[in-house]
């Protein structure tokens, strides 16, 4: 962080700017106010720290002047250098024995249940252990699950693996037994809690229990509660279809105010309708996942501009026209030209196609094809005529190391002439063609 201060005797304002990864963050306003913030995007790096500095150079030209930033003090309970070194390395032993002490040293009881945890890695059928656990666990309920504890006001509604202390992953879900069921709230609640100071993996069930499902609200909260370092994995729409509810009754909203908030997110999986995701720049996303029954159009064509370095599977349910999908053969082609951007994918689905047979032809000369191992069209509506157009095109495909054309509509006939020509085709379970064909998720 670079703070920067201008007073000419009339005015007398900062500004603060910081850079992280592929985005610049700036904070300005009149001195004593909290000001407003503001950040901006960038494709790479280099490019976020190539434009910081112009717009540096542009408030010393109009007179502000670089000062020593002041770090935030820290809050009660809080010590940022060893929090920092565990969001660094959460398997670093030494780095959570140090700040168990530290917690224990501050009459903190999370310490007491740091250390228990940390000894039962080593010995977890310890028993004089695992009853210290449960004891220190039920004696703290109320701080450390707080609405969530046992016979708290949402109980049922959650789960959470305990790490060292702390809440390693959490999901949550709206209940029928909750009497007022307010999904945003309990996400809010979830995002500023201690128990959840290292949160790794996230996961947004059931936001409604009146057969739709709205994303839009929870992943304004996210934006709301500002950067989340750590959090690695982020699963939106995690419920069981057709069990729970369809994957098309469930309005996913928009992420793409989600992605300069989550700068350690490796594990993206967004299930649902109504998907928008902005142009996606995230330097450490290694799987990104949109399993959906109808993928509009547009975030596609968003994908084909992405810029995701270090992405190494690339997962996409195009769906049907019938709920909502309008993308066709030629927007799986603009996201396998996408090299550049796209880099170090290996694994790459264009899945639950209702335009399958198209795609072969369409990605076979793409740079995308050329540098995965795995490539998945399973879930389609491909039929003989996509798996001839596979059988014309071999040599473009002969060096995957697998092809799953699972659950489409080709015939036994044509399989085992695909299985004789490219011996990794993966075939496994087709539907009769017959009069019609149909994606394998839609509604």
């Amino acid at each position: 962080m670079r703070r920067f201060e201008f007073n000419d005797g009339k005015s007398n304002k900062f500004w603060e700017i910081a850079v992280e990864a592929n985005t610049y963050t700036v904070r300005y306003g009149r001195m004593g106010t909290d000001g407003q913030t503001s950040t901006k995007v960038y494709p790479t790096p280099d490019k976020a720290q190539a434009e910081a500095e112009k717009v540096i150079q542009s408030k010393t030209k109009k007179g502000y002047a670089e000062v020593a930033a002041q770090a935030p003090a820290a809050k009660q309970g809080e010590n940022p250098e060893l929090e920092a070194a565990i969001l660094a390395d959460r398997l670093d032993r030494k780095a959570w024995a140090v700040y168990a002490d530290w917690l224990q040293a501050e009459g903190d009881a999370r310490g007491d249940l740091v250390a228990v945890q940390l000894a039962l890695l080593d010995k977890p059928d310890d028993a004089q252990l695992k009853k210290r656990e449960a004891e220190l666990l039920e004696k703290n309920a109320r701080a450390w699950l707080g609405e969530f504890r046992p016979e708290g006001p949402w109980e049922g509604a959650h789960e959470v693996d305990w790490h060292n202390g702390f809440w390693q992953r959490a999901k949550i879900w709206v209940d029928w037994d909750l009497e007022e069921p307010d999904f945003p709230k309990m996400l809010g609640v979830v995002l500023r809690h201690p128990s959840a100071k290292f949160l790794d993996t996230l996961e947004l069930g059931l936001a409604d229990n009146e057969g739709e499902n709205f994303y839009q609200e929870a992943m304004d909260s996210l934006v709301k509660h500002g950067i989340r370092k750590g959090l690695r994995t982020l699963h939106i729409g995690d419920f069981e279809y057709p069990d729970e509810t369809e994957i098309s009754w469930t309005e996913v909203g928009s992420f793409s105010k989600c992605w300069t908030i989550l700068p350690d997110l490796e594990d993206l999986t967004i299930t649902g309708g109504s998907i928008e995701i902005g142009v996606p720049t995230a330097p450490k996303l290694k799987s990104l996942k949109l399993e959906t029954g109808g993928l509009p159009q547009e975030p596609a064509q968003q994908l084909a501009k992405a810029s995701l370095p270090a992405l190494e599977r690339l997962e996409i349910w195009f769906g049907t026209e019938d709920y909502g999908g309008s993308c066709t053969a030629a927007d799986a082609a603009a996201i396998a030209s996408n090299a550049k951007g796209l880099p170090k994918v290996k694994w790459l689905g264009f899945m639950n196609a209702d335009f399958a047979n198209e795609i072969p032809a369409a990605i076979a000369q793409t740079p995308l094809l050329k540098q995965v191992d795995d490539l998945d069209l399973s879930m389609g509506t491909m039929t003989d005529e996509g798996a001839q157009a596979l059988l014309d095109l071999a040599p473009r495909f002969a060096h995957l190391k697998s092809l799953n054309l699972d659950e489409n509509f080709i015939t036994d006939a044509m399989a085992e002439k695909l299985k004789a020509a490219l011996p990794m085709v993966e075939i496994g379970s087709q539907e009769d063609p017959g009069d019609w064909v149909f994606v394998s998720v839609g509604e």
